[in-house]
């Protein structure tokens, strides 16, 4: 679906169709209406977080993804030939909106190729230095926590049913994002005050294991015995 010369707005069948199915069971079920909207303003402000700092450090970023599964993408096929960076805007940057309320990503320009002048030159988030890279895993749950803070200070003596549920989420997810399992932001964090404490990164063996042994405690919390991490929450929870 072409909007201008240097843009397109697409759309994937299947996660439109997915994406609709989940609208009309909320609206059916406005209970959990309400948790899509308040998980989508976290979210959004969760990614948003990391596109900002990745910005402030001047990297590329490729894409921002509300949720999973893609179902609306807005492109600009401009970016995809000059990029500047002293002169770039959010239309370099894709912009998806998924299907499945799982959560989001925003993935950043990387290279292989080793960079051996000023890290600020370079549009690649690995030749950025350790304390920049570390900014930017952060940035999404110290956004998510800021959002949590400001809600309770303004609204927690009004128990506004809405508001509640917002800020709670808020605070879930930048409890969950800290924990240091591959791919949360916690593992990111863990891995980058790792190279800044010894001055080197991990060996891509280690890595691999790292990644893996993440995925599978992921697995057991959030699928198998999550009991243990409702109890988590429930000790931290206010």
């Amino acid at each position: 679906m072409p909007q201008d010369n240097n843009s397109t707005i697409t759309f994937n069948a299947l996660g439109v169709v997915i994406f609709l199915a989940i609208i009309v069971y909320c609206v059916l079920n406005p209970i959990y209406l309400s948790f899509l909207l308040c998980l989508s303003i976290n979210v959004l402000l969760h990614e948003l977080g990391h596109y900002t700092a990745g910005r402030f450090f001047k990297c590329k970023i490729n894409e921002v993804s509300l949720f999973f599964i893609s179902a609306v993408t807005y492109e600009s096929h401009e970016s995809k030939l000059i990029y500047s960076i002293d002169n770039h805007s959010w239309r370099d940057t894709k912009w998806t909106l998924g299907a499945l309320p799982f959560g989001g990503y925003t993935t950043f320009m990387t290279s292989s190729a080793p960079h051996s002048g000023d890290w600020k030159s370079s549009p690649f988030v690995n030749h950025k230095p350790a304390f920049a890279r570390l900014i930017i895993h952060g940035a999404g749950i110290l956004v998510n926590f800021l959002t949590f803070l400001l809600l309770y200070a303004l609204f927690s003596s009004l128990a506004i049913p809405f508001i509640d549920e917002l800020m709670s989420i808020a605070l879930v997810l930048s409890i969950i994002n800290l924990l240091p399992f591959y791919p949360l932001d916690g593992s990111s964090i863990l891995i980058t005050i790792y190279e800044i404490v010894t001055g080197h990164k991990p060996s891509e063996a280690f890595m691999n294991v790292f990644k893996i042994a993440g995925l599978a405690l992921m697995i057991y919390l959030f699928y198998i015995n999550p009991s243990i991490l409702n109890r988590l929450l429930a000790m931290i929870m206010p």
